[in-house]
């Protein structure tokens, strides 16, 4: 009886891992996917913005302020501190994801830099 029950936990402990680390990757993948989507609905409205309104966006906060979006993305923000805007993400992400869905994307200090060209103004 004590040999089929140390059977029975030696076979889960295998499983286990084995499954655990699957499903570590599955979730770090899908906190990044998550992100890059938020990521572009940010550019988006960024675009948009420029587009109706002529110009780039002062900050985050106007984008809401003029419908543009409907809350500040977490843990996200633009600067426009050199002309056009650059998306700040301040999330701790898989840098190799994000940099395939923008490849200009830099990443100082643990905070993701992506510029976007073509300045509305």
């Amino acid at each position: 009886m004590n040999l089929e029950i140390l059977v029975v936990l030696v076979i889960i402990m295998g499983l286990s891992a084995v499954i655990v680390p699957q499903i570590s990757n599955y979730l770090r993948k899908t906190k990044a996917l998550t992100t890059v989507s938020e990521i572009r609905a940010l550019i988006l409205a960024i675009e948009n913005f420029r587009i109706f309104e002529g110009e780039n966006p002062k900050d985050t906060m106007e984008l809401v302020e003029r419908g543009y979006i409907s809350k500040i993305p977490k843990d996200m923000k633009i600067d426009v501190s050199d002309g056009d805007p650059v998306i700040l993400v301040f999330k701790d992400v898989d840098p190799n994801v994000i940099k395939v869905y923008f490849p200009s994307c830099t990443v100082e200090n643990g905070i993701f830099k992506i510029p976007l060209k073509g300045s509305g103004s």
